[in-house]
């Protein structure tokens, strides 16, 4: 039996709603899951017309909005969700929102490297240098982008993206990792003429792990 379940994408963008929701109740929740079929999940700004739906349609691939910020990313059963939610007070319910991710990309490296894969942090000043275009086209798609905490490879190449909601003082804090297939096919269903970026998004794959979704997801320690 698979550790990871396969949601259908309205599904998928639900959990997170309700790991909030119980952590609004005073417990920490968490999920792993897939999408059972390629889904362009788009930011909750993100216009509907940067994507290209008639594309997408052709592609027989669904286009869905989450409550979370940030730019497209292209949702597979390749491409694995870790999100856990933490309570008001809880130690992890940090109220500077950019530190508040680094417990998170810690736990991450920890869990590549268990896989065989060395990762770092992308550190407050290196997210904040990048180049107006960079950013930019980071709200076009997530992964052509770097924010402070994410996790890349050693060179610089993205392999982590993380994103996260409040409500209540509740929060949950919302990752992915691409096992197979590149983050970059996203920009097939993409409106924006150049992401700049987004070639540097690397799936596990890329790097010679052979591990499965099952195992990745399972190599990350969340708190309980």
């Amino acid at each position: 039996m698979n550790a990871v379940p396969a949601h259908d994408p309205a599904n998928a963008v639900a959990v997170a709603g309700h790991l909030l929701e119980t952590a609004r109740g005073g417990a920490v929740a968490s999920a792993m899951f897939v999408f059972a079929r390629p889904t362009i999940v788009i930011g909750s700004a993100q216009p509907k017309v940067s994507v290209r739906a008639e594309v997408a349609a052709a592609d027989g691939v669904a286009v869905i909005r989450r409550g979370s910020g940030g730019g497209a990313v292209l949702c597979d059963a390749g491409l694995v969700e870790v999100d856990v939610a933490v309570p008001n007070g809880h130690e992890l319910a940090i109220g500077d929102v950019t530190e508040s991710y680094r417990w998170f990309g810690m736990a991450w490296v920890a869990a590549l490297a268990d896989l065989g894969i060395a990762a770092r942090l992308v550190m407050p000043d290196e997210a904040r240098s990048l180049s107006a275009e960079r950013r930019a086209a980071g709200r076009d798609a997530c992964y052509a982008s770097l924010s402070p905490y994410e996790v890349v490879t050693l060179d610089g190449r993205k392999l982590v993206g993380l994103c996260q909601r409040r409500r209540g003082g509740a929060v949950v804090y919302q990752s992915s990792v691409a096992v197979t297939g590149s983050p970059g096919r996203v920009a097939r269903y993409l409106n924006a003429v150049r992401l700049p970026g987004l070639e540097r998004a690397v799936a596990l794959a890329d790097l010679g792990c052979d591990a499965t979704v099952d195992q990745v997801a399972t190599a990350i320690t969340l708190p309980r």
